[in-house]
């Protein structure tokens, strides 16, 4: 038995019987619940190579592993080099003092 009233004429017009499987097309509830985890901010989801590389990461390691279409620029991907010990100091003790960030492993 199906949970929800539907339009007689149209379930004969599409030749739907068992109006039960239309239930979780129309269950009101979980479908709001489903729309608001959505991310939806109206911006391009996709990110460059250049964003997606780290240092220690190759090219085709991020191209496998992702789900989405990569951008790729043209010529050689650059790398971003690794912070001066001075901009380090100051990730540190200003950005950072509690080291939840810092305190990674080869940081």
């Amino acid at each position: 038995m199906a949970a929800f009233a539907y339009n007689q004429e149209a379930l004969v017009n599409l030749k739907i019987e068992d109006t039960s499987v239309l239930d979780r097309l129309v269950d009101f509830s979980s479908a709001r619940a489903a729309h608001l985890k959505k991310d939806h901010s109206q911006r391009d989801k996709r990110m460059s190579l250049s964003e997606a590389v780290a240092e220690c990461v190759q090219d085709g390691d991020i191209a496998t592993d992702t789900g989405f279409e990569l951008l790729r620029p043209e010529g050689e991907i650059p790398v971003t080099p690794a912070p001066s010990p001075e901009v380090l100091a100051i990730l540190r003790s200003q950005v950072d003092p509690n080291g939840v960030f810092t305190s990674i492993p080869g940081m």
